[in-house]
C-alpha cells in the first residue's frame, strides 16, 4: 500500500569544488542514481554437501549518476568540469528530503554531453566513489567496525 512512501523530489547533491572546502549545491540536476553497494559472490560449495555455499567479498560501490541541464556560466557546472578535466577526487554530499545524508569522496568518471535534435543541452555525470563513506553520520567501510544504522 505505499501510504508511508516519501517523495524524493528535492534531493540535493553538493560538491566540494576545492577538496576539503565548502560544499556547493549542483544546480539543474535531473533524476539521480545514487551510489549503491554490492559484493562479489564466490561459490565455495564442496563435494560432500548437497546445497550451495557462498562467501561474499569486499563491499564495492556502484557509481552515482545524474543528468543536469548544462548551464556553462553556472559556477557549479564550471567546477565539475574542472574537477573532471584535472582528475580530482573530492567530497560529495547527497541530502534527501527525509533527512538522510550520504557523504563520500570520489572523482567524476564521465561527463557525457548528448546533443538531441529536440531537447535541452545536458551533461550526464557519473561519480566513482572511493574510500570510506558516511551514511547519516555512521562511517561505512572501516575494517573491524560493524555498521550500526544510526537512529
Amino acid at each position: 500500500m505505499g501510504v508511508n512512501a516519501k517523495s524524493s523530489h528535492g534531493t540535493l547533491i553538493d560538491v566540494q569544488l576545492t577538496p576539503g572546502g565548502a560544499f556547493t549545491v549542483i544546480s539543474e540536476i535531473g533524476d539521480i542514481d545514487n551510489i549503491g553497494t554490492q559484493r562479489n559472490e564466490t561459490d565455495v560449495t564442496v563435494h560432500n554437501e548437497d546445497i550451495d555455499t557462498y562467501v561474499l567479498g569486499v563491499m564495492r560501490r556502484v557509481a552515482a549518476g545524474f543528468p543536469c541541464n548544462w548551464v556553462a556560466a553556472d559556477p557549479s557546472h564550471q567546477g565539475m568540469l574542472t574537477l573532471h578535466y584535472n582528475n580530482t577526487v573530492t567530497g560529495w554530499r547527497v541530502r534527501h528530503p527525509d533527512g538522510r545524508v550520504l557523504i563520500f569522496s570520489g572523482g567524476i568518471a564521465n561527463m557525457g554531453e548528448p546533443a538531441p535534435v529536440d531537447g535541452a543541452i545536458r551533461r550526464n555525470v557519473s561519480i566513482r566513489p572511493s574510500g570510506l563513506f558516511s551514511y547519516n553520520g555512521a562511517i561505512v567501510g572501516q575494517v573491524g567496525t560493524p555498521f550500526v544504522y544510526p537512529t
